[in-house]
C-alpha cells in the first residue's frame, strides 16, 4: 500500500473498523483487573443516577416542603452520608478513572498505529460480494516487533508498554529477539498488570523463554500480587512442563491464600509431564481445599488425566459425598474415566439414587451404566 493513501486506511481502521479490536481491549482489561471497569462505571451511573434524584427531589421539595421524601441513594462505602454528599464525592473521582482510560486507549490505538505502519493492512472480499471496507489485520510477524520494542523501553505510561507487551506475546517463539528487554522490564518495580503480561508472553513463547524461569520463580516467592503469581504459574508449565524445579513453585501455588493461585496451581500441576506419584499426591491435595471450586477443578483435572489417575479412585469414592452437589455431580461423571478401577465406587454410586439434587442423580445413572460390573 502506498504511503500516500496509508493514512486515509488508517483512520478508516480507527473510525470504523476496529470494533473486534476495542472488544478485545476491554476483555484484556476486565482480565487483568487493571482498572476495574464494569464495577467504576455501574457506580458512575449509579451515581448519576442518584444526583439526578436529588436534584428532582430538592425541586419537589421546594414545592412542597411538607409531603415529599428525602433522596433515598447512600453511598455504599459510607452509609451515614446523604446522595447529594456521595455524588459530590463520586463526581471529583470520576475524572481521574476517565482520564486513565482515556490514556489506555490513546495507548493502545498508538500501538495499533505503529504495528500497521510496519504491516499494512489487506482488504478483502466476501463471497463474491463489492468491497465493503473490511479491514483483515495479519496479526503480529517480526516485522513489527522493533517498533513494539521501543514502545515497550520508551513508552511513558504504563498503559503503552501493557499494550505492547500484549501484542508482542501474539508471536510466541518468534518474540525470542525481546527476551532481554522483557527480562530488564521484568526486573523492574513494575505495576502488576505489567508483571502478569510479561509472564504471560513468557509462556507463550514456550521452550524460547527457558532463560525466565529462575527469575519467574523467584518473583513467585516475593510477589505480594495474586495476579502475578497466577500468571507465573500458568507460564512455567507452558514453558517446560518437565522442569523439576518448577515442581516446587508449582505445589507452593496450591497451598497459597488466594483461590485464583491455587486454581492455576492445580490446573498446572496436572500439566507436568511425566505424570509421576509425587505429582499426583500434590495434585490431590485438592480435594480437601476449603473452597468447592478448587475441589471441583481438581476432579476435573483427574479427569483429563483418565487412567492415569486410577490410583485416586478410593478417594473421588469419598467426593461422591461432598457436601456441594457439583462436586458430587463431576466426580460421577469422571468415574469412569478411570477404566475397571472405578468398579469399586459403584455402591457408592448406587446410594446417589436418593440424592437430593436430580443431576447428580442422572450422572450417577449414566455413571453406572458405563462402568463394568
Amino acid at each position: 500500500m502506498r504511503a500516500s493513501t496509508f493514512g486515509l486506511e488508517i483512520d478508516n481502521v480507527l473510525r470504523q473498523r476496529l470494533r473486534s479490536f476495542r472488544i478485545a481491549v476491554c476483555f484484556g482489561v476486565l482480565m487483568y483487573g487493571s482498572f476495574g471497569c464494569a464495577t467504576q462505571q455501574s457506580s458512575q451511573r449509579s451515581d448519576a443516577a442518584a444526583q439526578t434524584t436529588t436534584n428532582k427531589t430538592e425541586t419537589r421539595h421546594a414545592a412542597h416542603p411538607s409531603t415529599e421524601p428525602k433522596a433515598a441513594y447512600t453511598d455504599p462505602s459510607q452509609t451515614s452520608q446523604t446522595s447529594q454528599t456521595s455524588s459530590s464525592a463520586s463526581a471529583s473521582t470520576a475524572p481521574d478513572l476517565n482520564q486513565r482510560l482515556a490514556h489506555y486507549y490513546a495507548a493502545t490505538r498508538m500501538v495499533v498505529l505503529r504495528y500497521l505502519a510496519a504491516q499494512g493492512v489487506q482488504k478483502a472480499r466476501e463471497q463474491g460480494q463489492e468491497l465493503r471496507g473490511r479491514i483483515r489485520i495479519r496479526w503480529p510477524t517480526k516485522a513489527a516487533l522493533p517498533l513494539l520494542m521501543s514502545q515497550i523501553r520508551d513508552a511513558p505510561k504504563w498503559e503503552e508498554r501493557w499494550a505492547a507487551i500484549r501484542l508482542v506475546s501474539e508471536l510466541q517463539a518468534h518474540a525470542a529477539p525481546a527476551m532481554p528487554l522483557l527480562l530488564r522490564q521484568m526486573q523492574k518495580s513494575q505495576p502488576p498488570p505489567i508483571q502478569a503480561v510479561i509472564a504471560d508472553t513468557f509462556g507463550q513463547m514456550g521452550l524460547a523463554a527457558s532463560s525466565a524461569q529462575p527469575l519467574l520463580r523467584t518473583l513467585f516467592t516475593q510477589s505480594p500480587h495474586h495476579e502475578v503469581r497466577a500468571a507465573i504459574l500458568r507460564a512455567l508449565w507452558k514453558i517446560d512442563p518437565t522442569d523439576i524445579d518448577n515442581r516446587a513453585i508449582i505445589a507452593q501455588g496450591i497451598a497459597d491464600q488466594h483461590l485464583q493461585v491455587r486454581l492455576m496451581g492445580l490446573i498446572a500441576m496436572a500439566s507436568l509431564r511425566p505424570y509421576t506419584d509425587e505429582i499426583n499426591d500434590q495434585l490431590v491435595r485438592g480435594l480437601k481445599d476449603p473452597h468447592w471450586i478448587a475441589r471441583l477443578t481438581t476432579i476435573a483435572s483427574l479427569g483429563k488425566l483418565g487412567m492415569l489417575a486410577s490410583s485416586n479412585v478410593p478417594l473421588l469414592q469419598g467426593m461422591l459425598r461432598d457436601p456441594h452437589w457439583q462436586v458430587r455431580m463431576h466426580t460421577a461423571r469422571i468415574l469412569p474415566l478411570m477404566g475397571p478401577r472405578a468398579s469399586l465406587a459403584r455402591a457408592d454410586l448406587q446410594a446417589l439414587h436418593n440424592d437430593p439434587h436430580p443431576q447428580v442423580r442422572t450422572a450417577a445413572q449414566q455413571a453406572l451404566s458405563q462402568i463394568p460390573d
